[in-house]
């Protein structure tokens, strides 16, 4: 039996301890055997946060995937969770892999699912992923199709959700009127993979918005 254990979303551990890249894999297996066994072919959005090493850890997850042949959209960049469920809607994917811990401690570091329709998952499908995690002892067996590979025979591509999320909230918010009102914002995303959406979205008339920590910092400073 494995020693992951899925919570809410799926799981989190610290850096280096229980969050290796052994461990992600494993998740990654068990996604994959998931997704294989309702048959479902429609690709997996991967995505990543700005904490340690968080892009190295999605780009084992896309290999893990890709030895299984599952097709792999995979950001270019630290995305918010939001913008990459949005994604999975505008992919019409089977659903997303989001390396991430949301609001724990800097030290931390998780392995979040989100299904086809982008919202947070029910208690049994995060618990349908983790009983097919293989147990340690065969985490060594993990196949993997290294990423160039998988680049070169088309199973992993970079995708960008940032466009269509933000036409997104053009339509259903009046950006344009906010834009106008001469208002003086200021942003604070925290070091986190929020930096410069509040920026791009109502900057480019009379409307101002300075950004405080936006550059990515992993530990995440005074905010223990």
């Amino acid at each position: 039996m494995s020693p992951i254990r899925f919570g809410t979303d799926g799981w989190r551990a610290v850096i280096a301890d229980e969050y290796t890249f052994d461990a992600v894999r494993a998740c990654a297996e068990g996604y994959a055997r998931y997704l294989a066994e309702r048959g479902v072919r429609r690709g997996v959005l991967v995505g990543y946060d700005r904490r340690f090493a968080a892009e190295d850890f999605a780009a084992a997850v896309a290999e893990v995937l890709a030895a299984h042949g599952v097709r792999v959209f995979l950001t270019p960049r630290p995305t918010p969770t939001p913008v990459v469920a949005h994604g999975i809607l505008q992919l019409g994917a089977d659903g997303a892999v989001v390396i991430t811990a949301s609001h724990n401690p800097w030290r931390w570091l998780g392995f979040k699912v989100r299904p086809d329709y982008g919202g947070a998952p029910p208690p049994e499908y995060t618990a349908a992923i983790e009983a097919l995690i293989p147990p340690e002892d065969e985490w060594g067996a993990i196949p993997r199709l290294p990423l160039m590979e998988a680049r070169r025979r088309g199973l992993v591509e970079d995708y960008d959700p940032d466009p269509a999320y933000l036409r997104h909230l053009e339509e259903i918010l009046d950006l344009e009127a906010l834009r106008r009102a001469g208002l003086r914002v200021v942003a604070d995303p925290m070091h986190g993979a929020a930096a410069g959406y509040l920026r791009r979205l109502l900057e480019g008339d009379s409307t101002k918005v300075w950004e405080i920590r936006g550059r990515r910092n992993p530990i995440f400073p005074g905010m223990d």
